[in-house]
């Protein structure tokens, strides 16, 4: 039986054995209240208040409540929610973008009702949830003015007054929490660096715990970590763009549906990816021609410093494996000085390959001048298919959104708009709903449009307002 050999790239994400995560009552219960509530108005709207599905329905929820009643050692759960979010018992509920598109259903029913609190007490049955079906068609039908007249023994529904309130004061602690992770991961890396620089091997330990509490944000926050990377908090340098790229690898990471621990290694591989340029083995003025075979050779001297510093862990050997095919396009055999075999770029090499360019590009390093990101993502789709991995670029572009987070924007009716949420997309081949983001017009007459709207299409985009014509930052306002 023949011997067959494994190079380093082939290692696999192993899944490492660690206590849970604790998760929240809301993000468990939340979830499925949320699901069966507009699973049953739904079948209400497309198969009558009294179909057969509708019991069947209730009654799958019926059993999975008195599960979570006794599990969670609760006699009620209240949902409430707004047009921003779902709350279970005061707790916000987390969605990623998608899912919470998908509630569009539950939100106009009950809003549109004047309502916004449901509660759920122990010992509901399946009649109960079923008669609501029907109190919701009557509304929808004009018969009955309102779901704040329905009532049952186990399930009542309300208006909660003060949930506005809540909900400002909950996003602002949100935000900060989310600006405190990066702003302390930024930190950390400037010391990290400046240790390198030192000639000491530092410990990563801080930074992977900060980049481990990132990665639990994502779902619900990835558009405000590229906000507050667009905001350029801090002029280009070295332990900047470490951050900014671990982040927004981070960030495509979690899009391609890597778990927990793969995203965090992910970042933990791009902080250091680039550890040669740190400790001074490239001068400034230095031109490599990539794919050349005097790139690799380059390559080749930050892998034996990274191997210096220990290559016991995982992290450790991808870190070589991405120093070694930094620069490299994607889609071509790559050459055997290490490998003894052709093969192309691992994934995480694809990955930050690009969140390592449109940061450079946005910041303007490596003596280029600062583009906007606009023009950043122009660049990247030039060269999607030959440089870039097609599939990566477009769920780069579709994840940061060509108009990111964070941006002023110039729109065709004259008015000057700030950013405030990325265009939901679906993964194909076309990108036309990434220039419509959500935006908010200011001065004194302000809304928000969500330009990916049909009730929108007449409004575009014209172009990011470069910083320096800016008098101020808007996004100030939407971050902090």
């Amino acid at each position: 039986m023949s011997e067959q050999k494994t190079t380093i790239q082939e290692t696999l994400f192993s899944v490492e054995d660690g206590s849970k995560r604790q998760v929240a009552m809301s993000d468990v219960v939340g979830p499925v209240l949320c699901t069966y509530m507009r699973r049953l108005l739904r079948q209400g709207q497309m198969l009558g208040a009294e179909h057969n599905q509708i019991a069947v329905t209730a009654r799958e929820f019926v059993v999975l409540l008195e599960e979570m009643f006794e599990e969670h050692e609760e006699d009620s759960f209240t949902l409430q929610m707004t047009h921003e979010n779902f709350f279970l018992s005061g707790q916000l509920i987390k969605f990623d973008v998608r899912a919470f598109e998908r509630l569009e259903t539950l939100r106009k029913a009950f809003l549109e009702s004047q309502v916004n609190q449901v509660e759920f007490k122990k010992g509901i049955g399946a009649g109960e949830l079923c008669e609501l079906v029907v109190a919701a068609k009557m509304v929808e039908r004009g018969d009955l003015p309102t779901l704040e007249l329905f009532k049952q023994p186990h399930l009542s529904i309300s208006m909660a007054n003060d949930i506005d309130d809540d909900v400002k004061s909950k996003e602002k602690d949100d935000h900060r929490d989310v600006i405190e992770v990066y702003a302390g991961l930024l930190i950390k890396t400037l010391l990290y660096f400046s240790k390198l620089k030192r000639g000491a091997t530092p410990s990563t330990r801080h930074i992977k715990r900060l980049l481990q509490k990132l990665s639990d944000r994502l779902d619900t926050h990835s558009d405000v970590f590229v906000g507050l990377l667009h905001m350029r908090l801090l002029p280009a340098q070295e332990f900047v763009h470490a951050a900014n790229t671990a982040v927004l690898s981070m960030v495509m990471a979690k899009a391609v549906g890597l778990t927990r621990h793969d995203v965090v290694r992910c970042g933990m591989t791009a902080i250091s990816r680039d550890i040669h340029r740190v400790r001074g083995m490239v001068e400034e003025d230095e031109e490599i021609e990539l794919g050349a075979e005097s790139h690799f050779k380059t390559n080749l001297s930050s892998v034996m410093t990274l191997s210096q510093m220990g290559t016991n862990d995982l992290v450790s050997a991808l870190r070589l494996v991405t120093t070694y095919e930094r620069g490299f396009p994607y889609n071509k055999p790559l050459p055997e000085f290490w490998y003894h075999e052709n093969m192309k770029p691992h994934l995480l090499s694809r990955i930050i390959e690009i969140a390592s360019h449109f940061d450079i590009w946005t910041q303007g390093m490596e003596g280029r001048a600062a583009l906007t990101a606009d023009l950043a993502l122009h660049n990247l789709m030039a060269q999607m298919g030959t440089y870039y991995d097609p599939t990566l670029a477009k769920l780069f572009i579709n994840v940061v959104g060509v108009y990111p987070v964070g941006s002023t924007v110039d729109l065709s009716t004259g008015e000057r708009a700030l950013v405030i949420r990325s265009p939901v997309m679906e993964l194909d081949v076309r990108l036309s709903n990434a220039t419509r983001p959500m935006v908010k017009t200011l001065g004194q007459s302000a809304r928000i449009m969500d330009l990916s709207n049909q009730e929108h299409y007449g409004v575009k985009v014209i172009r990011i307002v470069p910083k320096e014509e800016l008098e101020s930052q808007p996004s100030a306002m939407l971050l902090f």
